[in-house]
Order: C-alpha cells, then sequence, then structure tokens
C-alpha cells in the first residue's frame, strides 16, 4: 500500500474510531497532490475511491452526513479522472438524493454529479439516474424496490 493510500486509510480508522478529525485540510492536501501529480496520482485513486465510498455509505448508515460535503468537493476536484471508477462511484452519490438526507446534502451531491457528468462516461447509469432525479423533482420516498 501506498504512503498517500495508507495515510487515507488511517484517515477512514479516525472517522470509523469516531475520533473528531478535521476532514478538510486532509482532503485540501489530496486535491493539491492530485492537480501537481496529474496522471501519476491515478494509481493512488483506487484505494481513496473505496475509502471515500464507505464514508459516504457510513453517512447514509449513521445518518451523519458531517463528512459528505468536503468528500463531494474532493470528488468534483478529481472529475474526469474518476471515469473507470463511475460504476462504484454513481449508486453511493445516487444515494444522497434520498429525502431523508439534509437539504444541503441531496443539493450538493446533484451539483457534484452536474459538474462530473461531462467529464465521464454516464451511458450504463443515465437510466438509474434520471429515474432517481424524476424521483426527487416528484418529491417521492426512495424506497428499496426504487
Amino acid at each position: 500500500m501506498s504512503c498517500c493510500s495508507f495515510g487515507f486509510v488511517i484517515f477512514l480508522s479516525l472517522l470509523v474510531a469516531d475520533i473528531p478529525v478535521h476532514i478538510a485540510p486532509i482532503l485540501y492536501i489530496m486535491e493539491q497532490l492530485f492537480l501537481a501529480l496529474n496522471d501519476e496520482f491515478r494509481k493512488y485513486l483506487p484505494d481513496m475511491l473505496l475509502c471515500s465510498i464507505q464514508v459516504l455509505s457510513d453517512a447514509e448508515r449513521f445518518n451523519d452526513y458531517t463528512y459528505v460535503i468536503p468528500i463531494l468537493h474532493t470528488l468534483e476536484v478529481f472529475g474526469g479522472t474518476l471515469d473507470e471508477h463511475m460504476q462504484l462511484l454513481f449508486p453511493e452519490l445516487i444515494r444522497l438524493f434520498k429525502v431523508d438526507s439534509l437539504v444541503e446534502v441531496r443539493c450538493d451531491a446533484i451539483k457534484t454529479l452536474t459538474r462530473l457528468i461531462p467529464c465521464v462516461q454516464v451511458t450504463e447509469h443515465i437510466s438509474s439516474l434520471l429515474h432517481h432525479l424524476k424521483l426527487v423533482l416528484d418529491g417521492s420516498d426512495f424506497s428499496p424496490s426504487h
């Protein structure tokens, strides 16, 4: 495991252990590394994405969205490099549209998708995305059958 990935895994374990962590500086450093290293950063992306997806999933499970908005911003910075990982990321982003989520989180999830869509391939996910956006517009509650 790389040093960068190892650092993110430690960060995730602190979140899981419920130890207060200031996420913004850590994510900012990752964004700056991404911008500086560009393609060389791609090899670290899978480990970081898995950790991010876990945090997004836990946010829904524990109804604690504290870390979601900063992670969404970091995903926007990663942009098109997320293309090959969207099959993992799209379901988590779509789950953030849920009616019982905070309005700010729902809006930011939609904004993040809006910014990512021009940079990544969405053809595999378009029907699911449109279906869930329609549910949001209808004000429908999300159930496991949706």
